[in-house]
């Protein structure tokens, strides 16, 4: 086994003042005040009693991960990964590639028996550097003194069941976090038995506490050397991986019961998958890439979707072209259609980087919907690991600690991927992954190199690395998380788009921002075509994309509306709602005193919302349909897709990136 020290790797990083700056000072983290959301690991309930632990300024909080893969097809030899993160990185910079340690590349998959074994150099360091800790000589001559200390360990059911030592999910106690009793049935297919999660229908089952890993338990086999660490608190300590349990496996399984030999509610005909998989043929161009997958045909080709492509047709076909196809099944009831609403809404809430109070208490009220109907209404062999964890453990997961997001196994297996393509021997698999591990981790340590090299120029020329290019092609207005830029900029004139009628809409847009103030409209506008808002980039209709790119220019707004805007009797009364169309173009425009960077949008009009709130129209890309509006470019709330549907002819649905279950209000296009 190859192994790189954990505390040379740590050592480097704070030796370097460009790297050590990056570091939070976890020694002045608050605690999450409770009416505020969850954002990151140090929201849960874990870090209210773990941040004691943290009194330097640059003592660092870990995680790790742990995950079993096969560099060839077909290949019998398994390599396993130990992966870790620094968590004192801003969550926008805690998962680039250069930023993420690899600690080992072992031989063969890791079980029980020998987990601990490949572990013991990694733990000897853990320990020693939560009591001992180091001191550090920086580039710099500075001396820092600091500790580290793992905050979870984690990976997909079988890592974080090896690492916990729990039995298993094939157990009779095979839940990790509860001491539910698990059921033998024959499998949805009919091809064996498994056990399975079904539970009770008003009851949950007890939650594990810390000593049963400290000396076994049921399902538990016996005392694991986490239980060392100052850190350690329970089954939470390897939490519930997103990717995994919802990705790999939750979603997967809820497509599975749409077969028709799956027996289910929900099994669909052949002729309506067929439909389904042309109109997810049709859109495959009609989604931007901002969606972290795609969408494909996982009916027929089910193994060659990804995880992350599975999350995306579960969180946008499954409430667009599933759900319409269930309507029309006699034997699919309202109940049935609320209940895989439900489930989606569980799933989606759960992928967000941010949740709050509100959104736990949706999680939890769905999560118990869809729990209630499966349990009375469909067999019980539904009920697999991942869907237990997902239903009675995801919400705990959240509070104790924080979003998935923010300790997501994402990082790793984009490792994983990049490992497997570095390996080429077939004859000496092992060395070659290690070997190719060395080199990863110093290519990796030369990139931090030569981004603190670049810092240094800037700063001798005067100069911010943070500044936007000194290009006369861009234009932007504010700074930090208010910057707005526009690219491809040019001067025109407001009369060079009289075809939209561009000077009235303006002249609306400060009406209606400033309604107590006068001035002239000057005719001078700043162009782009390309926009950049809060880390999304946009695209517009007058921006030359090449034939084949997505499209990036479909989105939804919010704005506000007057509701009695047709009533003159009638005091207003504003209010706030969502709009969807096609960004025209980006301008900077000045009035007064004041400058805007604006959008010109052509909003489509007669939308309607299905029964989990997703609008749909009759509007296509560029069908050139709908009202043109001038807005702030801060009212735009995120990408969207089309997708045509499989039951309606001639009708879209326009789900947004991170779409909700009935969170959409959509507003009143004639009444803005």
């Amino acid at each position: 086994m190859k192994y790189l020290p954990l505390q040379e790797q740590l050592s480097l990083i704070l030796a370097r003042p460009y790297t050590r700056d990056k570091l939070m000072d976890l020694s002045n983290r608050q605690t999450r005040d409770t009416s505020k959301p969850f954002e990151d690991i140090f929201d849960g309930e874990a870090w209210e009693w773990q941040h004691y632990l943290f009194t330097g300024k640059h003592d660092i909080a870990l995680g790790l991960y742990m995950d079993s893969f096969k560099p060839f097809r077909r290949c019998n030899i398994s390599l396993t990964l130990i992966h870790m993160t620094i968590l004192n990185f801003p969550p926008m910079e805690r998962y680039l590639d250069y930023n993420m340690l690899q600690i080992a590349v072992i031989p063969g998959t890791i079980k029980h028996h020998n987990v601990y074994s490949f572990l013991r150099p990694l733990m000897d360091e853990l320990i020693s550097l939560q009591s001992i800790g180091m001191e550090v000589i920086g580039t710099d001559d500075e001396i820092i003194n600091a500790t580290a200390h793992l905050l979870f360990a984690t990976g997909d059911i079988p890592a974080a069941a090896t690492l916990c030592n729990h039995e298993g999910h094939m157990a009779i106690y095979g839940c990790r976090i509860c001491i539910i009793k698990t059921t033998r049935l024959r499998s949805m297919g009919g091809t064996g038995y498994g056990r399975y999660f079904p539970g009770n229908l008003d009851t949950d089952d007890a939650i594990r506490d810390h000593i049963q890993f400290a000396k076994g338990g049921l399902g538990i086999r016996g005392r694991i050397p986490f239980v060392q660490l100052y850190t350690y608190h329970g089954p939470f300590f390897h939490p519930i991986d997103e990717m995994h349990a919802i990705g790999c496996n939750t979603a997967p399984h809820l497509y599975k019961l749409t077969k028709s030999e799956s027996g289910t509610v929900f099994s669909l005909s052949g002729s309506m998958i067929k439909k389904i998989i042309n109109s997810i043929t049709h859109a495959a161009n009609l989604f931007p890439p901002v969606f972290e997958g795609k969408f494909t045909d996982v009916f027929t080709r089910p193994n060659q979707a990804r995880a992350v492509d599975y999350i995306d047709m579960l969180l946008y076909i499954g409430p667009t072209l599933l759900l319409e196809s269930f309507v029309k099944l006699d034997s699919c009831s309202d109940e049935a259609i609320t209940a895989f609403i439900s489930i989606i809404t569980v799933c989606s809430l759960g992928l967000k980087w941010e949740i709050d109070n509100e959104d736990i208490e949706v999680m939890e009220r769905c999560a118990a919907t869809w729990h209630n109907f499966v349990y009375l209404n469909m067999p019980h062999n539904i009920y697999t690991a991942n869907l237990h964890y997902i239903c009675k453990h995801l919400t705990t997961t959240i509070k104790k600690m924080g979003p998935l997001r923010a300790y997501s196994a994402r990082c790793m297996e984009r490792t994983v991927g990049l490992l497997s393509r570095r390996i080429k021997s077939k004859s000496a698999i092992a060395e070659n992954a290690q070997n190719q591990m060395v080199m990863l981790a110093a290519y990796r340590d030369l990139e931090k190199t030569d981004l603190a090299a670049m810092t240094m120029t800037n700063e001798d020329d005067g100069s911010e690395s943070n500044q936007a290019p000194n290009d006369d092609r861009i234009f932007q207005l504010g700074s930090g998380s208010d910057e707005i830029q526009i690219f491809n900029v040019h001067q025109s004139l407001l009369n060079s788009y009289n075809r939209w009628n561009l000077k009235n809409l303006i002249q609306n847009y400060w009406t209606r921002k400033y309604p107590h103030e006068q001035g002239h409209i000057i005719d001078e506008i700043i162009v782009g075509t390309v926009l950049h808002i809060q880390g999304n980039i946009f695209s517009s209709e007058i921006n030359k994309e090449p034939k084949n790119a997505r499209i990036r220019n479909f989105v939804q707004l919010s704005l506000v509306y007057d509701v009695y805007a047709r009533q003159s009797f009638h005091a207003a009364q504003l209010e706030w709602g969502s709009f969807h169309g096609e960004l025209l173009m980006f301008f900077s425009h000045k009035y007064n005193d004041y400058e805007h960077i604006l959008c010109l949008v052509r909003i489509y009009t007669n939308l309607q919302v299905n029964e989990a709130g997703v609008a749909y129209g009759t509007q296509s890309h560029q069908s050139h349909n709908g009202r043109l509006y001038v807005t702030h470019v801060q009212n735009i709330e995120g990408h969207c897709a089309y997708i045509p549907s499989a039951e309606h002819d001639g009708r879209y649905y326009y789900p947004v990136v991170g779409f909700v279950p009935n969170e959409l209000k959509l507003g009143k296009t004639h009444l803005i």
